[in-house]
Parts: structure tokens; sequence; C-alpha cells
């Protein structure tokens, strides 16, 4: 609810910045919106993980799917919002402070009904943390597995081909199809569309058959490959019409944040405390891949006046993408080759950087428990 509350505060600053025409003043409001953006995206993450740790991935989905109608919802009615005011647009901005501010009610609301029950339904380890845990756990945080930062750097390339491309979308079908701007905004919603069914039906099929080492890069892997030829198809000639690249790059933004964001909790060692940081962490990178793909999508379109260079970086994106989750199915295929021929078990480094297998992290002999150490 606090960060609800910074978000708020961050458009409404936004807001005046565009109504007086001052520039600094909306990148301050835009920087303060950010931040609440990131730590609300992260906790709804972290709290899927506590809550329904047997349907995580469902959970996840679930949140992508209203995510996605978020986006479809905002897509379709900036444009007519602002026509409604002679073309201004700080008023779809208004429009979207709005939305903020209900997000906000909402949270309190469920904070409010939650709180006799919250902790009976949350496991006490991950509620409170104090003291030396708290440094114990910021420790492990900076030795985090290599397969968490795997799962990282496959989050920054697929979400800079899908956020950036979300800031220009409308404009580029603009100028390339000649639509105006309430239709542009319609086609762009397009890309957002499949998620709202597409994103939980993913996640319960793979809380149903469980998530193997195979599975889920294989998925990846499909998901790149089909946004990939998207994208060129976007930026060629060869279709009149956007309908179907949109499509196909609304299932992959469909698919990939659902599967990402559940193997982030199999990605990490140690208790839920560390749910939060991880997929803080998480976002730190989507919010790196966004900020270096705005970047260049403002150079390139500065030196090229079009857009069309930008939409193939993006294809060229998830073709990276795709050859990382092919390094990590073969990874995973050696591991799992090399524990069935020695017949061991899967020591605690091997387990770590596993981030495809359910597993229940055990409390190590020589440790506390977490809720041993409450009670001392």
């Amino acid at each position: 609810m606090f960060f609800l509350g910074v978000v708020c505060i961050g458009q409404f600053i936004f807001f005046l910045g565009t109504r007086i025409h001052t520039y600094w003043l909306a990148m301050t409001g835009r920087f303060i919106a950010g931040v609440g953006q990131g730590c609300v995206s992260s906790l709804t993450g972290a709290i899927a993980a506590i809550y329904f740790p047997n349907k995580i991935t469902f959970a996840i989905g679930l949140t992508e799917s209203f995510h996605s109608l978020s986006g479809v919802v905002s897509k379709t009615t900036l444009a007519p919002v602002a026509e409604l005011f002679h073309g201004d647009y700080s008023m779809s901005i208004l429009w979207g402070l709005f939305w903020c501010l209900v997000s906000s009610v909402v949270s309190y609301w469920w904070l409010k009904m939650s709180k006799k029950t919250r902790y009976r339904q949350m496991p006490q380890q991950h509620v409170r943390v104090k003291g030396a845990a708290i440094f114990r756990d910021f420790r492990r945080t900076l030795m985090l597995p290599l397969a968490f930062w795997v799962v990282c750097i496959l989050h920054l390339l697929f979400s800079n081909a899908h956020r950036v491309f979300g800031h220009i979308d409308a404009d580029y079908l603009r100028a390339k199809y000649n639509y105006s701007k309430v239709e542009s905004g319609q086609s762009a919603a397009i890309t957002d569309s499949l998620g709202i069914i597409l994103s939980p039906v993913m996640g319960l099929a793979i809380d149903y058959t469980g998530r193997s080492a195979v599975s889920l890069p294989v998925i990846l892997m499909v998901a790149g490959l089909i946004g990939s030829l998207g994208y060129y198809l976007l930026s060629s000639d060869l279709l009149a019409s956007p309908d179907v690249p949109l499509f196909m790059l609304s299932f992959c933004n469909a698919i990939t944040p659902t599967v990402l964001r559940a193997t982030v909790p199999s990605a990490i060692q140690g208790s839920g405390a560390l749910f939060a940081t991880a997929y803080g962490c998480y976002e730190v990178m989507e919010a790196a891949g966004v900020f270096i793909g705005g970047w260049m999508v403002g150079l390139v379109k500065t030196m090229t006046g079009t857009y069309q260079e930008v939409v193939l970086w993006f294809a060229f994106s998830l073709i990276l993408a795709v050859l990382l989750s092919l390094t990590l199915l073969v990874m995973q295929s050696r591991r799992g080759k090399a524990a069935a021929e020695t017949g061991s078990t899967t020591s605690d480094e091997e387990e770590g950087n596993s981030i495809l297998t359910d597993r229940v992290t055990m409390p190590k002999k020589d440790q506390p428990s977490a809720i041993g150490g409450h009670a001392a």
C-alpha cells in the first residue's frame, strides 16, 4: 500500500509537469512513480510465491493476466480520453492517476480485511526476520545462484522487446499503416490481449504437469522464436495488416513473464525471506532493459528517422533470448545425465543452479530453523 501511494504521488507530479509544461518536474514525477511501480511488481511476485507455493505458476499467471488487462485498457482508452478534452493528453495521465488511486483503495481494503488472518496464512519465517537473520540473508543475496542471474538476463532480453516496443507501438503503427490515434491504440492493445486468458491457463498447466528441466526452456524458446518472427514481419512489408504479427507478439508476451517469474523461487536458495529481494533484483534487470532499450530507441530514431531498425533490434533481442534458453536447456540436460550416471543425489550447488525443478528447502543441521530463531 505504501508503494502504491508512492506511485500516486509520482503520477500526480507527472501530471502537474505536463500541465505547466515543465520538463524536469514531469521527469521527477516519472522517476518517483517508477520507483513505486518497481516495488509493487516485486512484492506481487513475492506474495504469490509465499501464499501459493503449490500453485505458484498459476498465481503468477493470474497476476500477469490482470497486468495484460490493464495494458489493453490503457492502450484503448488513452486516445479517446484525450480527444474528450480536445487532444489534451495530460488528462489521460489524470485518467491513469485515477486507476492508481483505485488500486490504493483496494490495497487498503485488502490490508484491513486480512489483518487478522495474514499471520495464519503466511508462514512465520516469511513474515518476520530480525537481527542477524537479516544480515545473513543480505550476505546470501550477494551470492545468489548462477541460474537466478540467467533467469534475470532472460527477463532483461524479453522485457527489452516487450516493454520498449510498448512505448512506441502506437506511433509505429500510425506512421506505417496510416492509422488514427484511436485505431493505433486499439491495434497496439493486441500485444497484451492473449495474456488475459493465456497467462493463467499456462500457469495452471505448468503446475499440473510439473516444472521439468526440459519443458520450461523449450517453452521459452518457442515463445521467443514466435515473437522474433512477429517483430520481423512487423518491420517488413510482407503483410498488409499488422494483426497477425501483433498476435504473435501477444503470444510471446503472454507466455514468457509467467514462466520466468515462476522460476525465481526455485532458482534461489534459502528461506522465503529472500523472495522479495530476488524479485527486486529481477525487476532491476527489467528496468535496466527498459532503460537501455529506451535510450537505443531514441538514438536510432534520431539517426534514421524511422522505427524500422528498432523493431528489427527487438527481433534480434528475442533471438538472443532463444539462444540463452537453449544454453540453459543443454546445461540442465547435462546435469541430469551426470546425476543419472553417478546415481548420486543433487548437491547443494547443483540444486541451487537447477531452476526448473520443484523442491522444498530444508533447514541445515548447523543452522537454526526460522521458527526456532524467532522463538529464541
